[in-house]
């Protein structure tokens, strides 16, 4: 039962920091694309005239 449980628990781990490096990618991506909004020519409009994003 002990062996289940650290085998368990070492799973979990890795699912875990699994998870974490996939949070990073996402907040890596979001900084990314904020950056090049912010950097874009201000000429361009940020929202069309159906109130979406252009």
């Amino acid at each position: 039962m002990d062996s289940l449980l650290q085998t368990l628990a070492r799973i979990l781990v890795v699912l875990f920091f699994i998870g974490v490096i996939g949070s990073m990618v996402v907040v890596v991506i979001s900084f990314v694309v904020d950056l090049e909004l912010l950097l874009q020519a201000d000429d361009e409009p940020a929202v069309d005239g159906t109130g979406t994003w252009a």
